[in-house]
């Protein structure tokens, strides 16, 4: 922990704790009290739907009395949850006292947390813990997978669980409360670590606290997981960290390949999408092909403008935050590092040589026999040459689908690294060019 920033939530992170001494507190406290003082503090949802969490209260208070009221708590689907495993191998009573203060202030008995599938095992240990800790009558199901937002009801309350810890945390210490976060640190530092921090931190100071700085050359700071913020090394000491979707900063350094880097975030998000939104739905499924064409080396010259594009409209058009903040990483990137994509896209190279485009599709000059069946194959006329003379390959029109190297009859045609040269780079007849050592 971070001793310097005093931290609030963890400090009293003990797998022995048997009681949320925040729950104890409020047991002679009315409904509205409870709310008002979330409300005075202006605690605030975490992960990536950010929102007021006494606004979410009051308005579950006002549903009809026939209306069935249930609290879901988990991960939102873009949300880092190697934080959240933190909170509940360590200290397993806040969150589930958070849950149980939440039940008295909305008048709901019982709660379900969701666990992921890959923390499977916790679900018992979990189980056993909920049996020793004195909830106050309170119940809480434990579930395995994602919360599906599709399935959920207008009286549903949906919390995370980051939110339950906080609300636990308040109300042990109120007064002396510091609102904070719990922060992941990744990539190029000196430690990857975890720690607390208090809101309206730079990020800098955050990744020297927790990590003892950056290590190498820093490319660029993702800021909210790998459909974050993206921004330079430069601005870091002048930004203030506020989650950007999830609670986790990613240095880069310049051997990542941003546009990869951006695939991966694009087909996470594709993922977890609830498909209500066709912007959402529609516009991810198509940033998720298009860059991914352009890590493989298809992509084509009019991608370039339509990902910036659709990225745009996504982020605007969507009706909840998590589509609003999905292409977060795609918009900043290609303000930051448009040269990359376009090298990936109209180079078909990757300037750090990682992506599956690094290789290039080239005729070997010493075997071709200029027959002439790739030129014919070829959609894209990328293949220039005349029978008896060697072919070659514009690896700027190439989209190295390979069909040329399937039709060649002598095995000429390969893929190579970079642009090593493996053929003459004029019209030379077969015969005359010789490989180099």
């Amino acid at each position: 922990m971070i001793n310097e920033f005093k931290p609030i939530l963890m400090r009293n992170f003990n797998t022995n704790n048997l009681e949320s001494k925040g729950l104890s507190k409020v047991i002679n406290l009315s409904s509205q009290e409870i709310i008002d003082r979330i409300e005075k503090i202006q605690l605030k949802e975490c992960g990536v739907y950010s929102e007021s969490v006494a606004d979410k209260w009051k308005k579950i208070i006002s549903a009809p009395k026939n209306e069935e009221k249930k609290l879901i708590t988990g991960f939102n689907n873009i949300d880092n949850s190697y934080v959240s495993i933190c909170l509940l191998e360590n200290d397993p009573a806040n969150v589930f006292g958070g849950m149980a203060i939440l039940g008295r202030a909305v008048d709901i008995s019982k709660g379900v947390l969701y666990i992921p599938e890959e923390k499977a095992n916790l679900k018992e240990v979990l189980e056993n813990r909920i049996k020793e800790i004195e909830l106050f009558g309170f119940e809480v199901e434990i579930a395995i997978g994602k919360i599906d937002v599709r399935q959920v009801e207008d009286y549903d309350l949906v919390h995370h669980i980051d939110t339950m810890a906080s609300i636990a945390a308040y109300f042990d210490v109120e007064e002396e409360y510091v609102p904070s976060k719990i922060v992941s640190v990744t990539g190029a530092v000196k430690k990857p670590g975890v720690g607390e921090i208090p809101e309206n931190t730079n990020v800098i100071a955050i990744v020297e606290k927790i990590s003892g700085g950056f290590e190498g050359e820093i490319q660029a700071i993702v800021l909210g997981g790998k459909s974050g913020k993206c921004i330079a090394e430069s601005e870091a000491e002048k930004t203030i960290f506020e989650g950007n979707s999830t609670n986790e900063i990613i240095a880069l350094n310049k051997t990542e390949c941003i546009v990869d880097f951006a695939k991966q975030g694009i087909i996470k998000m594709y993922e977890g999408t609830c498909g209500k939104c066709t912007f959402c739905r529609e516009g991810l499924y198509q940033l998720k092909q298009m860059i991914s064409d352009a890590t493989e080396g298809k992509g084509k010259a009019e991608d370039l403008e339509l990902i910036e594009e659709i990225a745009n409209e996504v982020s605007e058009e969507t009706l909840c935050s998590y589509g609003q903040k999905s292409t977060e990483f795609v918009k900043t990137s290609m303000l930051l590092f448009k040269s990359n994509y376009e090298s990936h896209i109209k180079r078909k190279k990757c300037p750090v040589d990682l992506c599956g485009n690094s290789q290039n599709i080239a005729i070997k000059g010493d075997i071709c026999d200029g027959c002439g069946e790739c030129v014919d194959v070829c959609d894209f006329d990328a293949i220039e040459g005349k029978s008896g003379y060697i072919h070659m390959i514009d690896e700027f029109d190439c989209t190295k689908c390979g069909k040329c190297i399937d039709i060649c009859p002598v095995s000429a045609i390969v893929k190579i690294l970079g642009n090593k040269a493996v053929g003459p780079d004029k019209l030379t007849r077969v015969g005359k060019w010789k490989k180099r050592r």
